[in-house]
């Protein structure tokens, strides 16, 4: 567990943690540089068996999930994609689910657009979970031609100013 000037509710969540019944765990938690009672409040866990504490100075976090992201593009793309499809899933599922639970309500409007951004988020996701290399592919392609795109219209609405300043 990551923790940034959490003092508020660290010590409700950590014991949520130790009062499981699974005893048999290792819990790391690291403390990025809190300016806060957080490192107090983590000493009292330090001796805990199941417990690590470790207290980093502030942002050394970021930079080594940055410096991971340098190191291992293609896991990370997955990892993003991963992510990514489980949310296209999830938000999915509540479209479908809002859609068929408000189905007999004619109040409500937009009714079949859920059910179709449902079906579609979900179908999206299975894909991708199914087949990530081509999905990524997909994706980049799709941002490198949008890239493209603006780049183009860039230049346009450049010269375009560029001629109206002539005149």
């Amino acid at each position: 567990m990551s923790v940034y000037n959490g003092e508020r509710y660290l010590r409700e969540a950590i014991d949520s943690i130790l009062k499981q019944t699974f005893s048999n765990f290792e819990f790391i938690i690291i403390n990025d540089g809190s300016s806060d009672t957080t490192a107090q409040v983590l000493s009292r866990y330090q001796n805990h068996p199941g417990i690590v504490v470790i207290n980093l100075p502030k942002n050394v976090v970021k930079l080594y999930i940055g410096a991971m992201i340098l190191a291992w593009p293609d896991i990370t793309a997955k990892v993003v994609l991963w992510l990514f499809a489980a949310w296209a899933i999830i938000v999915g599922m509540i479209n479908l689910v809002w859609a068929i639970k408000t189905r007999k309500d004619a109040e409500v409007a937009g009714k079949p657009a859920h059910f179709i951004f449902g079906l579609i988020g979900v179908g999206f996701g299975l894909i991708a979970f199914a087949w990530p290399e081509a999905t990524i592919l997909s994706i980049t392609w799709v941002v490198g031609l949008f890239a493209v795109l603006f780049g183009i219209l860039l230049l346009v609405a450049g010269f375009m100013a560029r001629k109206d300043q002539q005149l």
